[in-house]
């Protein structure tokens, strides 16, 4: 196996030094002027020692490599083992290997190395069968259908299913149009929708965000066509509205957002499919963000315990919690909600709640102390762009707190404004500046 994985390596030194210790088999004085000259070819020098003890480092790990997987999984070794006879187009050889191989995986429901097998099984066929005829093209297509369930059996991710669509769709070559394929391959329109729909989802990778959304809704359209069990069908929807609605979501859209949201979780309630944390929590951010505060409140009270009980999402919640009682003019329950000590979180967490502390002492008219918690946010927070967001808005905020006369306020409203609309600025709509964009906006007209 070792001499399989050392001459598959793209470093021909690592093969030559290989070559050379296995004649030392016969006995044990290692020369490491002889080593070096069948590596490179050339006499050793001990000024590029370095370059022998580096190959003897990376012949080390290929040998550990090799032993742990031979120990630990022996269908690695399998797989790698076939890669090398499609590298060195010992056919033949595979011919035999991979029936034996897929049964193996097949009985174990090993879909994982299922899924590579039939990779190299459409590569070899591809490599040193194909033709333009209809054998051909069944053998592919054939192989290409068997890597799709196992890598659906297997639970694999999107962008896998996705690389058995490309592999079939560079079928769709200049030399083999779309007619003649479905003319030539059994079955051709199942197999065909499947491929189409994993096609359309694979262009939502390569396409702007708009773009991204008219493909999503084509695909969710296309969802009940498709040759698949109910229950794979539901799990296809829930992908592609979790996509569609995190689409609308980055392009600043909430109230379409919250409107896909929405359809999550009535699907995910049909079919008993668990609705976990982050969903609720970009729901809920989605619902802040398009003005349904009520709603927003309801959600928080229905599922208070998950985000108490999701540690990772802990404090993002908290942070999003007290905005919104602050946005239902909840302020006692806002104060009572900060936490004595706001740093447990990340840098982002403490700079937001920060900023809620902020607002909860300008509502609570405590001026200077709302200007002390955005001066010592501007000051630990230093240029770091990392936190551009959260010094812009206490500044900001603290412009606000001293202006009274029209024209600074109007000015200020523009620069605002232009913040939150450069996309570019990483977090430029928190809610906190979307809170005091419309005070800045309430002032400006009171004044006027």
């Amino acid at each position: 196996m070792l001499d399989f994985v050392i001459n598959s390596s793209s470093r021909k030194s690592i093969e030559k030094l290989h070559n050379y210790l296995k004649l030392l088999s016969k006995s044990t004085d290692y020369d490491k002027s002889q080593a070096f000259k069948h590596a490179f070819g050339k006499p050793y020098s001990l000024e590029k020692d370095y370059l022998i003890r580096n190959e003897l480092r990376l012949y080390s790990n290929y040998l550990t490599q090799i032993l742990s997987n031979a120990s630990i999984n022996p269908n690695n070794q399998t797989i790698l083992y076939l890669k090398t006879l499609l590298k060195r187009k010992a056919y033949g050889l595979l011919e035999l290997e991979i029936p034996k191989a897929e049964k193996r995986f097949i009985n174990e429901q090993a879909f994982k190395y299922l899924s590579e097998l039939y990779s190299i099984e459409f590569n070899y066929l591809y490599q040193a069968k194909f033709k333009i005829d209809s054998e051909s093209i069944n053998q592919l297509n054939s192989t290409l259908l068997k890597n799709f369930h196992a890598n659906f059996n297997g639970n694999k991710t999107d962008q896998k299913q996705l690389e058995v669509a490309n592999a079939f769709l560079s079928l769709n070559s200049k030399k083999l149009g779309l007619g003649e394929i479905e003319s030539l391959t059994a079955h051709s329109n199942n197999n065909l929708k499947y491929f189409n729909y994993l096609a359309i989802k694979e262009s939502t990778f390569k396409t702007s965000d708009t773009e991204k959304i008219k493909l999503l809704n084509k695909a969710l359209s296309q969802l009940t066509d498709l040759p698949l069990p109910k229950k794979d069908i539901d799990k296809e929807h829930l992908v592609l509205l979790n996509n569609l609605a995190l689409e609308y979501y980055f392009l600043r859209d909430y109230g379409s957002a919250v409107k896909v949201f929405e359809k999550i979780i009535v699907l995910s309630k049909h079919i008993k499919q668990l609705i976990n944390a982050p969903l609720y929590y970009n729901y809920l951010s989605a619902l802040l963000k398009s003005g349904q505060y009520e709603s927003a409140y309801k959600l928080i009270q229905d599922n208070f315990d998950l985000f108490q009980n999701t540690p990772v999402l802990k404090h993002k919640f908290l942070s999003l919690q007290i905005m919104c009682y602050l946005l239902n003019s909840l302020i006692k329950e806002a104060w009572l909600a900060i936490p004595e000590k706001i740093n447990e979180g990340s840098d982002d967490d403490y700079y937001y709640l920060r900023l809620c502390l902020a607002i909860v002492y300008y509502l609570e008219s405590k001026p200077d102390l709302c200007e002390r918690e955005n001066t010592n946010l501007i000051q630990a927070a230093g240029s770091s762009s990392q936190f551009n967001s959260y010094t812009f808005c206490a500044k900001s905020f603290n412009k606000f707190l001293k202006y009274s006369n029209s024209k600074q306020l109007q000015k200020l409203n523009i620069e605002v404004e232009n913040f939150i609309g450069n996309k570019s600025n990483r977090h430029g709509d928190i809610l906190p500046i979307l809170w005091l964009s419309s005070r800045i906006k309430s002032k400006v007209s009171h004044i006027t």
